[in-house]
C-alpha cells in the first residue's frame, strides 16, 4: 500500500512520490535482498552490464525497492529523503527492464494489432501495458515474465480496438470507409487457444496418459472430427461412461488452470 505524504510533513522543497506498486512478497524484505538491489541499481546507474542473467533477480531487485519505497517504519515513518532514493533505484531497473522487453510490445503488434486503429494509438497502449506488467510482475509466481507481458499488451491491445469500435458504431463520420469489425474477438479467442496449447504442450494441468489420451481422440488439435465417447471406449477396453467421467475429469483440471491463470484475469 502506498503511504501518502501528509500536508503536515512535507516540506515545500520534497518531491511528491508517484503511486510505485509492491507484491507483498515477503522475499523481497530481506536484508540480503535489500543488498542485491542496491547492487544491481548501481551497476545499472553505471552503464556496466549487471551481473545477474536470472530475471527473478532483476525483478526481485525492483520489488524490493518498492517495498523500501512503500513502507512505513515505527522508527521514521516520514523519511522522505530515503524514500526518494529507492524511488530512484526503482524507477531505474524498472525503466531498464521495459527496455530490455521492448521487442515484446513488437511482436505482440505484429500478431494482434487492428488494422483499424491508428499504430501509434496501439503501440501507446502496448508500451504503457509492457510499463504496467513489469511494476506488477510477482518474480516468484512460478511463471515467466514474457508469458505474463505478452498476456497484458494483448488485452491492451483488444481494449483499444473494442473503444475504437465502440466510439465508430456511436459517432459515424461521414465518408468513412470504415465497416469491417476489428479483430480483437478473433485475438482474444487465439490468446486463450495459445495458452490452452500451451498448457497441452507442458502438461501444466498433470494429466495422466489416459486422460491425455482420451481428450487428443476426442478434440484433435488439428481440428478435425473427434472419435465418440463409444469409439474410444473400444478402442482402449473401456465402457463408455468410464470413458465420460476420464473425459470429465481431464477437463475439469484443464478449467481451473485456464481460469486461475493470472495473466488472463
Amino acid at each position: 500500500m502506498v503511504i501518502p505524504n501528509t500536508p503536515t510533513t512535507q516540506r515545500s522543497d520534497q518531491k511528491e512520490l508517484p503511486n510505485v506498486r509492491f507484491v507483498g512478497e515477503r522475499r523481497a524484505t530481506s536484508e540480503k535482498a535489500l543488498r542485491a538491489a542496491v547492487k544491481l541499481a548501481a551497476q545499472i546507474q553505471s552503464g556496466r552490464s549487471p551481473d545477474p542473467t536470472d530475471e527473478q533477480e532483476f525483478f526481485g531487485a525492483l520489488q524490493t525497492c518498492a517495498y523500501r519505497v512503500t513502507r512505513r517504519t515505527r522508527k521514521n515513518p516520514e523519511n522522505h529523503q530515503e524514500k526518494l532514493e529507492w524511488f530512484e533505484r526503482w524507477k531505474r531497473l524498472r525503466d531498464y527492464l521495459v527496455e530490455e522487453n521492448l521487442g515484446l510490445v513488437y511482436t505482440m503488434m505484429n500478431r494482434f494489432h487492428s488494422r483499424e486503429v491508428d499504430w501509434e494509438d496501439q503501440r501507446s497502449e502496448a508500451l504503457y501495458a509492457l510499463m504496467r506488467a513489469v511494476e506488477g510482475f510477482n518474480p516468484w509466481a512460478g511463471f515467466k515474465f514474457s508469458t505474463y507481458a505478452c498476456n497484458a499488451i494483448v488485452r491492451a491491445l483488444v481494449h483499444i480496438a473494442r473503444k475504437t469500435n465502440l466510439y465508430r458504431s456511436r459517432f459515424p463520420v461521414e465518408h468513412d470507409d470504415w465497416h469491417e469489425p476489428s479483430e480483437p474477438e478473433d485475438a482474444w479467442t487465439q490468446l486463450y487457444a495459445d495458452r490452452l496449447n500451451r498448457v497441452l504442450n507442458e502438461n501444466l494441468c498433470d494429466l495422466t496418459d489416459r486422460e491425455a489420451l482420451i481428450l487428443g481422440w476426442r478434440f484433435p488439435m488439428d481440428g478435425g472430427l473427434g472419435l465418440t465417447l463409444g469409439e474410444v471406449g473400444s478402442a482402449i477396453g473401456l465402457s463408455k461412461e468410464r470413458v465420460r467421467q476420464i473425459q470429465k475429469s481431464a477437463l475439469d483440471k484443464l478449467r481451473e488452470i485456464i481460469e486461475t491463470d493470472p495473466v488472463l484475469q
